[in-house]
């Protein structure tokens, strides 16, 4: 999780695997105590498409800095390929970053 929350921190948004994807990660990440993890969260998604995708989420800050809430996106079109992806991805990081000024909080230093 060290390097996938790193990604996430740097992009300003989660991307997490859903159908045929996650049951590929599945088989290679498994927890300690030896169960598939729930939710696997994507690092790269270049060469995925809107099937694979469970949720697409950006964190929303106080003016402390803490995360208050997190919009999400679901439902992405089964079409939708890594570039689209990455363009949803960036209006929704930009609509949480305008929530968090609205409101005015600010992001973690």
């Amino acid at each position: 999780m060290g390097i996938s929350l790193g990604v996430i921190c740097h992009r300003g948004y989660s991307i997490t695997a859903a159908g045929p994807a996650l049951r590929r990660l599945r088989k290679t990440v498994i927890q300690p105590i030896g169960r598939p993890r729930d939710e696997i969260q994507l690092t790269e998604f270049d060469h995925l498409c809107g099937s694979d995708i469970s949720h697409i989420s950006a964190p929303v800050f106080t003016p402390n800095g803490a995360v208050s809430l997190a919009l999400m996106l679901t439902g992405m079109p089964m079409n939708l390929t890594g570039s689209g992806i990455a363009e949803y991805a960036e209006r929704l990081r930009l609509s949480a970053a305008t929530v968090t000024s609205e409101t005015h909080g600010r992001p973690p230093k």
